[in-house]
């Protein structure tokens, strides 16, 4: 991964460029991440493989905070509204058994009425929870996951040193690296056209949402139960 931190500018790496166009998924300019339900397998631009995401020199809490939970991210979309309907083989196919779909259905209107009671200042509108599920879903499993993963990484490589002039622990480093990544500015417009049409929440709400359904962040920032990043109702799927 520290090769591809400096493009396809490298002859050695031209062969990527290559199987990427011929696979129709990303440039080397890209800046996105997917999940392809149908291959069951997740693309990570190598524009992404840098900092503030990811960086081989850098403390493991802030890889983890961000590539981490933007691979969680995709990863979780494998058991999200289609997901749930496409097997490992790319084929469509209901393969949860009846008891896992009972319980996803209960858990994920939990969800859908959470995000849909989240309102917009700026554009005087709710978020579609119903619209923005799946996204929702991966959001808050994916972080779940990669705070996990990282705390299994603690255990065997040891506690990391925090960063100087911040008077923050690792494990709260881990969630500000994670929060980094929603860091956005949107014309009023397009947060509207944001809202009414697309998939995604707006990114305050998809950390809003995620943060505040997660235990492990109440836990080590010390939030008072019942305050608006650790309420006492959570909504969790996986």
């Amino acid at each position: 991964m520290r090769k591809l931190n400096i493009g396809f500018n490298n002859p050695k790496l031209a062969f990527l460029q290559k199987d990427i166009r011929q696979g129709g998924i990303f440039y080397g300019w890209d800046f996105s991440f997917t999940y392809g339900v149908f291959r069951n397998s997740i693309q990570i631009a190598a524009s992404l493989l840098q900092s503030p995401l990811f960086d081989i020199s850098r403390p493991n809490y802030l890889n983890f905070g961000g590539m981490g939970s933007s691979i969680g991210h995709e990863i979780t979309h494998s058991f999200d509204e289609l997901g749930k309907l496409i097997n490992k083989f790319g084929n469509i196919e209901n393969w949860w058994d009846r008891e896992t779909v009972t319980n996803y259905d209960l858990r994920k209107k939990c969800m859908i009425n959470q995000y849909s009671s989240f309102y917009s200042n700026a554009t005087r509108l709710n978020i579609k929870g119903e619209q923005t599920l799946s996204e929702n879903i991966a959001d808050n499993g994916g972080l779940k996951l990669t705070q996990r993963a990282y705390k299994e990484w603690v255990q065997f490589h040891g506690e990391e040193d925090g960063l100087p002039g911040l008077n923050y622990a690792p494990s709260q480093l881990f969630w500000i690296a994670a929060a980094q990544i929603w860091c956005a500015v949107h014309r009023l417009d397009s947060l509207r056209y944001h809202i009414t049409k697309g998939f995604h929440s707006p990114p305050e709400f998809r950390l809003k949402g995620s943060f505040a359904n997660n235990e492990e962040f109440a836990k080590d920032f010390m939030c008072e139960l019942g305050t608006k990043m650790n309420p006492v109702d959570k909504c969790s799927i996986w």
